[in-house]
C-alpha cells in the first residue's frame, strides 16, 4: 500500500476537518520538523507544541472549522461563540506558552 493509499484510506474514516488537519500535519509537519532538528529542537517536544497549535488554529480565524462548525450546528453567532470559546482559548495557550519555554514538562510527560 502507497502513502496516498494510505492517506486516503484515512480520509475515509475521518471528517473532513480532521482529515485537513492530517494533512497539515503531514505535510508542514515535515517541512518544519527539518528545520526543528537543524536549530536543535528535541523532536518529541517540536511535535507536542506542532499538535497542540494545529488544534488552536481550528479554533480562530481566519481557519476556524470548528468555530464555524460549532455556529452552523447551533444557530448562534461566530461573535457569541468566540465569547464562551475566549477562556478555554486563553487556557490552552497558557499551556502552550508552558511548554514552548520550560521544554521539561514535555520531557516529563513523555517520561
Amino acid at each position: 500500500m502507497s502513502f496516498v493509499q494510505l492517506l486516503d484510506a484515512i480520509r475515509a474514516l475521518l471528517p473532513p476537518e480532521d482529515y485537513r488537519l492530517l494533512c497539515r500535519i503531514t505535510l508542514e509537519g515535515a517541512t518544519h520538523l527539518e528545520v526543528a532538528k537543524e536549530l536543535g529542537i528535541d523532536v518529541i517536544h517540536f511535535g507536542i507544541v506542532f499538535c497542540i497549535l494545529n488544534s488552536l488554529g481550528c479554533c480562530t480565524p481566519p481557519v476556524a472549522v470548528n468555530l464555524f462548525g460549532m455556529a452552523n450546528i447551533s444557530g448562534l453567532s461566530v461573535g457569541e461563540i468566540t465569547k464562551g470559546e475566549m477562556p478555554f482559548f486563553i487556557a490552552n495557550l497558557c499551556v502552550v506558552l508552558l511548554i514552548i519555554f520550560v521544554p521539561a514538562v514535555t520531557a516529563w510527560v513523555v517520561g
